[in-house]
Formats: structure tokens, sequence, C-alpha cells
């Protein structure tokens, strides 16, 4: 979806004769230039003595306090408690409003002599504003007296209680009220229909200072409530109240404080974020600042916040600010799981695509960040979204939603049907309870309510520009200067950029997701340009980071600093662009699902522009390095669905197959995918799927079936099923040699190289690409040391320690014998397995690459994770044998960094054979064990799958499913949905032409050769064939 840009000052604009006219009087009056009045009228400031308030006299605009209706109740309230020495309890909130209210209120009292606390609320297990068990603990504790902030307006109830226990209550809010207010004793809110204060929009701590305002005018006039003021600019920015009037005064003025002569607290967590004077303006706080304080109350408790900015001890500052940012990254890390584990849901019911309401759940989903990943989400796909976290019975939710549609209309309208349990907010924002058994219905009643009330309204989001550009001269930014503090109603200019040209692209963050580059537009504009969020656009149009092209932008000016802070410099910031000559097929993304993994992995393959070129080619066999081979394989992939053709990829056998598509199911959803399934009768499979893995065999017995659809055909590691020795003179792998010798759809990707299959390929017409295999120093150990001893000798510190096994359980009880024996808590050990569904591979494949760990865990078949994690070279210790040496390859593959010395420890025990053939016997069941689950359904009349798999298999539905589909394959028996019948007696010919048997010849001589080749390891030889020593071309040789 493109967005609408609306240029202000656009001279095809009806009103732009007229608005000329005013900004040309704004100029003359005032005596400032065109184009500082043009943008004073792009932001509807016309008149010039407003203007000149703006521009020159904001204090102008601020207001007495006693103005505010209540005020003076509040304040004698207040008086009274004072000369009593009545204890005052504060009341505050856990966002960064909330806590900067409570600590100003509590400071200024705490100077004026006041016996005063401050009760915050958790946000997890109390919720937004009052609640009756803590007023009456305040009560208890002697407390009469109770000063709510930035909460309170609709809290009837509560405040209800709070007067039948004899307690006073002053309510200090902005939020709206409800038709009724509560019976406190006094209301401020300028948000009252009755009130008559000047300014309506101040934020909870601009009411909360107007209060502190109020009683220091009462109290000692000499004292100056203004030394808080750096608080209130950091409440008034985080809250996205308008940034006009009042507000702009309080901003303008704390950020000077802040530059100047900050609080404490506030000085120590700019030190720590390493932000200079310089630097500090209202984005500064706003994406800087204001998220590490609103990290207490989202994580854990607000109190951590409050503390930082009221006390004064050094130590206890600087365990505060500490405190902070390790809740803070906690916070990041928690809403980028959620964030992905949404995306993942996303992927897998492309339904969801079409729907007007985004109704998304997870188990036990962090509410404290809820409501970031709903905005991101309603931002990236513009449309309303319902965050919800399961428990087992009530369920809490956050909902957020673009501009154009009202959040409480639509929960009123799906609350007709008695889904909710309760629900308030605003237009744009709300939250919601929900009992869990009720999730499913919430999505389709969501939906439904959408369209009674908006129809099929289709959102377009607006972007306001104020004019377009083609210079930068000198005033312009001391220009833009004036008009700050930015902020809600206030924005930072936007300016338009026409058919300028992008150059040195660099696409960078998780997916790629991030650009950087340089503009030039003629001779008079050439700046550095970042866009972030934006790189899906460049790669949508699978640009490469070479290629120059022409663009229309608009974004940000802005003035940085070098890293030495000795120089500055000019920077654009894109919010969006329109690439010249080019069009984006929007129906991609709707019919094929691009994770930010897979997105990453696209872009490697775009920048190696040989082999990026040949794959939507036919007929093309590209010998690689296995991370490349791997990684122009899901191009491949991702090429054919964009095209609406079907993939069908093929290994000579079944143990490679399930190689190839553990690593495509990372980055593809499972229910897109066929795999391991023998029944090939099913009339709807086409419809089903859209990747198809299937061996030589099974391809082969069911060639007419594949052939009624569009599709390509991806050859894998081909040197298994054309050229062989095994499989030379096998039926199956004859005709299939025959097959693909002919055909035209058919692409061929090995990591193993041979001499003669080349030159076989190349004489019946295909394309032959080869690159050389990375140059690394392989060190290879073989150790018969037990794990824990392994790990205390071999690990060097500054490597990343990745142990490989494949078997889920056994990693489980490495990470119990890792805290047992070494302290290492399960925290600081990433993991990843095939066990793990498509979400959950996705999220545990960014935590490699985004976190440091002390040990990384994973089975093979990962395209190459190892590479991904921070701290590098990794050494790897493998704990498992490899199947076949493609996994192997595929672990040690590294297409980025050469020249590595690479460490491998080898740490397998002699049980690794006893494993082996054990997995063996469960993909490739004896006749013994298919003729005695014959003989069960035959003479117990077992004619259902789970009184088979609990008699026979210990309930092991895998291997039950294995026999099963053999037993159908060979004609012996039928299986329905609900039962299995016998259709033929027992017959072993019939067994011996399933794809199973045929699969085991190939599979049971690589079972042989790697037991073998592990029982005598030959580190000499392995080394020689990871650095493709063996082969002319350099690479991996058969």
């Amino acid at each position: 979806m493109d967005n609408q840009w609306k240029v202000f000052w656009n001279l095809n604009a009806s009103y732009y004769k007229e608005k000329e006219q005013v900004a040309k009087n704004l100029k003359n009056v005032l005596g400032i230039s065109d184009f500082l009045a043009k943008l004073l009228v792009s932001r509807n400031i016309e008149i010039p003595e407003k203007a000149d308030i703006f521009l020159n006299h904001p204090e102008k605009e601020t207001y007495d306090p006693f103005l505010m209706n209540d005020m003076d109740k509040a304040i004698n309230i207040l008086m009274e408690a004072k000369r009593k020495k009545e204890k005052v309890a504060i009341f505050g909130d856990y966002d960064v409003d909330g806590v900067t209210s409570s600590s100003i209120l509590y400071l200024g009292m705490k100077k004026l002599g006041f016996d005063v606390i401050t009760y915050i609320p958790s946000r997890i297990e109390e919720g937004y504003s009052l609640n009756e068990k803590a007023i009456s603990e305040l009560k208890n504790k002697g407390y009469n007296i109770l000063v709510t902030v930035d909460c309170g307006t609709t809290s009837i109830k509560e405040i209800e209680h709070a007067k039948s226990l004899g307690m006073k209550v002053i309510v200090t809010d902005h939020h709206l009220p409800k038709d009724k207010l509560p019976k406190s004793d006094a209301i401020l809110n300028p948000k009252r229909e009755d009130n008559k204060y000047p300014f309506k929009d101040l934020a909870g701590v601009g009411v909360a200072f107007k209060l502190l305002q109020a009683l220091f005018m009462t109290n000692d006039k000499s004292l100056n409530p203004f030394e808080y003021i750096d608080l209130v600019a950091i409440g008034t920015i985080a809250d996205i109240v308008p940034i006009l009037s009042e507000n702009r005064y309080f901003v303008k003025k704390g950020l000077e404080k802040i530059k100047e002569n900050p609080s404490k607290g506030v000085s120590m967590l700019l030190n720590e974020l390493k932000i200079v004077d310089s630097e500090i303006n209202s984005r500064t706080i706003a994406y800087k600042v204001a998220p590490k304080i609103n990290a207490a109350g989202r994580m854990a408790n607000a109190y951590a916040a409050f503390k930082l900015l009221t006390i004064e001890e050094d130590e206890k500052i600087k365990k505060a600010v500490s405190d902070l940012l390790k809740l803070n990254s906690k916070r990041q890390n928690t809403e980028k799981e959620i964030y992905l584990y949404a995306l993942s849901q996303i992927d897998l019911n492309p339904e969801f695509h079409g729907d007007p309401v985004l109704v998304l759940s997870g188990e036990n989903w962090h509410l404290g960040v809820l409501g970031i990943v709903a905005s991101k989400l309603t931002d990236q796909y513009n449309k309303p979204v319902l965050m919800i976290s399961k428990n087992k019975e009530i369920c809490k939710g956050s909902a957020r939603s673009p501009q154009g549609i009202d959040l409480i209309e639509l929960l009123q309208k799906i609350d007709e049907n008695n889904i909710l349990q309760d629900f308030g907010g605003h237009k744009l924002a709300a939250g919601f309870s929900l009992f869990s058994k009720d999730i499913d219905n919430l999505r389709k009643t969501a939906n439904n309510a959408y369209k009674e009330l908006y129809g099929d309204k289709h959102l377009s989001y607006s972007i306001d520009v104020d004019m377009e550009i083609d210079k930068i001269f000198p005033s312009m930014f001391e220009d833009v200067e004036r008009l700050e503090p930015f902020g809600y109603m206030n924005p930072e200019p936007v300016f338009l950029i026409k058919d300028a040209k992008l150059e040195n692209l660099r696409l960078f963050g998780n997916g790629s997701q991030n650009f950087s580059g340089i503009l030039k537009k003629d001779n008079s504009l050439v700046i550095d340009v970042l866009g972030y969020d934006l790189g899906q656009k460049l790669l949508e149009l699978n640009h490469d980071e070479k290629k120059e092209f022409f663009l229309d932008g608009i974004g940000t000016l802005r003035i940085e600093n070098s890293y030495n802070l000795k120089n500055s410099y000019v920077k654009f910031y894109f919010h969006d662009l329109k690439i010249k000559g080019e069009t984006v097929d929007e129906k991609i993304n709707e019919t094929l699902l691009v994770t930010k993994i897979l997105r990453e992995e696209l872009n490697k393959i775009s920048q190696i522009e040989v082999i990026d070129d040949n794959l939507s080619k036919d007929n093309v066999a590209m010998f690689l390095p296995s991370k490349i081979k791997n990684d122009s394989i899901l191009k491949k992939i991702y090429i054919s669905l964009s095209n609406k053709k079907k993939v069908i990829i093929i290994s000579g056998t079944k143990s490679l197959l399930d190689h190839s598509y553990k690593i495509v199911s990372t980055y593809f959803p499972e229910n897109i995918i066929f795999y391991n399934k023998e029944n090939f009768k099913d009339e709807d499979l086409l419809l089903k799927y859209e990747i198809f893995f299937l061996t030589v065999s099974q391809f082969i017995k069911n060639q007419t079936f594949f052939e009624s659809i569009t599709s390509e055909i991806i050859l894998d590691e081909p040197f298994y099923s054309l050229y062989h020795p095994i499989t030379k003179k096998l039926k199956e792998y004859v005709e299939f040699r025959k097959y693909v010798l002919q055909r035209k759809n058919i692409s061929v990707f090995s990591s193993l190289y041979n001499e003669n299959l080349k030159e076989l390929l190349k004489r019946y017409g295909y394309k032959i690409l080869i690159s050389s295999s990375n140059n690394n120093n392989f060190e290879i150990i073989k150790e018969n040391n037990n794990v824990i001893e392994l790990l205390k000798e071999f690990v060097p510190e500054k490597s990343s320690r990745v142990l490989i096994l494949n078997d889920p359980k056994r990693q489980r009880s490495l990470i119990k014998l890792l805290d047992k024996k070494l302290s290492i808590d399960e925290n600081s050990i990433k993991v990843f397995n095939h066990s793990m569904n498509f979400r959950e591979k996705t999220i545990a494949r960014e935590k490699f690459k985004r976190d440091l760990a002390y040990f990384y865990i994973t089975s093979f078949s990962n395209n190459g994770i190892a590479w991904e994690t921070k701290n590098f070279p990794p050494t790897l210790l493998i704990f498992d044998v490899p199947k076949t040496v493609v996994e192997l390859l595929d672990l040690t593959s590294n297409p980025i960094a050469r020249n590595q010395k690479i460490t491998i420890i080898f740490g397998y025990d002699k049980r690794f054979k006893i494993r082996m053939l054990y997995e063996h016997s469960r993909r490739y069941p004896s006749l013994k064990v298919l003729k005695k689950t014959y003989d069960f359904i035959k003479f117990k009349s077992a004619n259902n799958f789970q009184e088979i798999s609990e008699n026979l298999f210990k309930n092991d539905e895998e291997l039950t499913n294995t026999v099963l589909n053999i037993l159908e394959e060979g004609e012996l028996i039928k299986r329905s949905n609900s039962s299995i019948e016998l259709i033929d007696s027992f017959d072993i010919k019939k067994l011996q032409e399933t794809s199973n048997f045929k699969d085991r010849i190939l599979d049971s001589w690589i079972l042989k050769n790697a037991i073998d080749f592990y029982e005598n390891l030959d580190t000499r030889k392995l080394i020689n064939f990871l650095k493709g020593s063996n082969s002319k071309v350099g690479i991996r040789g058969v």
C-alpha cells in the first residue's frame, strides 16, 4: 500500500495564492525569512501576534494555576493537612507521565514540609489507576489525604471507597472524564466540561505542576517550582500531548534546564547513555530517555524510575540507573520476541492479511509491552490490532488503531455479543479483558463488527509534508530551530525531494529493514541519508546494494555530529520513498509471506550477481559452498512462488531430504510444505501445499501426478541422485537420470563437486556455475573426556561456544548439567532445534544473532547458525555425529569471513553408533516390524491409529505413522480419518516396491560410511575435505 503525501505548499493547491499572501504578511511584519514564514503557515500559525508569541514569547501562554477549577479547594485541603501534620499519600501511575508527576509533587511537597509518600501501582498486578485494596492499606497506615496524579477522573467506585473510610481525595488528572465525575473533594482536570482553564491539553505532569505552582505561591513565593521543570518536560514529551501553548513553554524551559543543570538522576542517566548537550532535544528525550524510565513500569515496578528522579545519594542513583537499563534491555528483548511471534502468527495464517482487524494472541505475553507491539503492527499493517495475553481463565489485551477508526466504538460493537469482560481507553488506544474460551470467537466478531461500522473502508495512511526543496541554504537550520521543541501537533518539518539519485546503498538491521546511502540531486544537493524500516521497499524491488536508482522521498533534515563531536554534517531521514520508473507487485506479500530472517538471506544472494541473475533461468547447475547453496535454494523458492509456481525439491534419499527440509522449513511456514508423507491420493494435495519435498523414488512413482501442475523442480545434492555408484543401476534412479537430462524446468544445486557429474550436466545443456569454498583454517580435535571436562578445557573465552546436539531431549539434559556442574543459568544459553515450530525457530534464530550467551546449543541442518552469533569466530563442539557430509558442511560453511581459524572439537561418545542405528531403524522399519503391525491389525481387529500406537509403539506417534504409511503405500491397508482396514494379504514383494524400501538402499550406504568414518576419525583427511583440498576447483570433492 502506497502512503499518501499531502504537500502543503503545492503550486496546484486551490489555496496556494491565498496562503502565499499570508506568508508574505508574516515575513514583512515579523522580519523573518520567506522559508520560516511558510513553515509557520503550514502549521496553521497565520496571525502575526500569535506567530510572535510562538517564536519569541512562549511564556505569554502560561496561565495562573488558580484559573483551574477546584484549585482553591485543593490548596485549602493541603494547607490544612500541613497545619495538622496529617499524612499525605500521592497515588501515581506507572508510565513516564505518572512517574514524573509523582516525583515533582513528592519533591515539592517535601521541600514545603509535608509528611508525604508516593504509591505507584503495579501494571501487572493492579493495573491502571486507583484500587480499593491499595486505598485501604494507605488508610490503615494513617494516610488521610489522597492526591492522585495522572489518574482518578474515572475511578468513581474507588474514590467512593476512600471517602467511606474518611479520607479526603484530590484528583489531578488530564484524561477524558466519563458522564459522571467522582465525588472527590477537588478535581483538577482541564478536560472537565465546566473547566475555565485556558489550555485543555496539559499532560498529567503539567496538571501536577500547576498544583505545585499554586502550593509554592501560597506557602513561600521565594521558592521556584521551575527547579523541577526538566521532569515536567520529560513527562510531557513522553505522554504525546500537543507541544503547543503552555506545554511548549514547559518543554522548552525543561530542555534548557536539562542542558544546563538537570536533576541528579537525569544527569547520571544522560551520562550513562552518552548523550551530550548538543543532542538534547525533544526527539532524544522521546526515543532515548523516556523509554528507559518507562521500562520500570512496563517490566517490573515503577519505583525504580521514581527513585532515580527523587533520591540524592550518588551511589543509589547509579544503582537506579543500572537497574533501569537492565529493565529496558529486558523490555526490548521481550518486545522483540512478542513482535516476532506476532509476525509468525500472521505468516502462518494467510487469511489474516485480508482481515480488517488483526486479532493475535500468545501464551503469557508480557502485558508491559503489548501496547508497544500493537502500535508497531498498526503502523505496519495500517489496521486495528488487538493483542491478547492468554492464560487459563481471564485474559488481558491491548488494542491500537490507526487514524480514522474509533477503537471504543469498535469495542462497544464487539461487546454487544457479550465477549468482553471489560474495556476502556480512547479512540486510538484501549485495553480489554475476556475469558480464554472466547479468544477464537473474538477474531470473527471483531472483523464482523468492523464491517458493520465501516463497511469495506480501506484506510490509506496520509503523511503531511511542508514543502518540496531542491537545495540546502545556510539559514535553513536556524529557521527550523526556532520552531522547536517538536512533538505532537508541532512536528519537525517534513520536506519532499524529487527525482534524486540514491547511491552507495547499504542495507542493515534484522532482515535488512533499514538502509543508508547518499542522495544526489543535480549538482545542488548531495547528502547522507538513512531510512529506518524502509529497507523492505528496496528488497521487494530486488535492488542490490551496488545499483543506483532515482526516487522521490520525504523526510526530515538534521545536523548530526561526527563520532568525535569535532565536526557536523547534514543528514536526511526518510519517512517514505517512491522509486521512479519501478512498480512493486503488491500481491506478492499477500500470497508469499516473507519473514525478516528469510528477507536477510534473500538479500545476501541478491548481492552475488552471477548467482542472482541465473536463478530465474532454466537448466542451471550450481556447485556452491553450503551456506550460499542453501540461500540460493531459498531465493529460487521465493522467485518460483512469486511467479505462482509450485516448487518440488528432490533429493537422492531421505536423510538428504530431511536436511533440506529442516533448512527450508526454518524460513517458510510448515503449513505450505508437503514432507514425510507417503499418501499421494489426496485430491486436494496440490491445493493444500506450495512446496513439495520428495525422494527420487517418491517422485518417479508419482511422476504423472506432479507433471499435472505448473512447477519448478530443484534437485538438491545431485551426486547421490545421478552419479552415486550405489544408485547407477537402480531402476528409479535410472529413470530419474533420463528425466533430469531431458527436462527444462530443473535447477541443480550442490555443495559437493564431482568432475564427471559436472561434465554430464554440461553435455546435456546445463549451464554450470562453480564457486570455490572459503579458505578457512580448521583445527579439529577428537576428545574422549566427558562433556563437562571437555567444556572446561577447550573453550576459549572470546569465542562463541556452539554445542551441537540433534536430540532436543539431550539438549535439555545438557542445559541441566551445565547449570548443575558449571553454575550456568538457563537464561545464558540459547537453543535452536527442529522440534520447534516455525515461529519458535524464527525467535530462536533471532536470539542467536542478537543476544550474547555463554553457550549456544543447536541441532544440525541450521544453515550456518553458528556464524551468526555475536562473538566471532565460533568454537564448534560436536556431541552428535552428522548423518551425512552435507550436514557437516552446513555447520562449517561461512560465506563472509575468510582465513579464519575454526576450531572443531568432536566430543561424541562410543554410543553414537547405537544412536545412529536406532534412528535408522525408525526411519526404515524392518519387515519384522511391518509384519507384526499387519498381524496386530488383522488378528486383534485393531482399526484405529491410537490403539496401534499404544499397544505396539509405546505411543510413539511418529514411528506409528511411518509404519502405517509404508503398509498403505504397499497397498496392504487403507487409512481413513478414523479407521484402518486391511485390503490385501501380507506381501513382501509389494513392500519392496515402496519408496521407503528403495530409499533404504542408499541411506544404508550413507549410514555405514558415516559410522566407519567417525569410529576411526582421520582429522587430516577431514580438514582437507572441509577446505576443498581434494578438488582442482577448490570446492569439496566427492
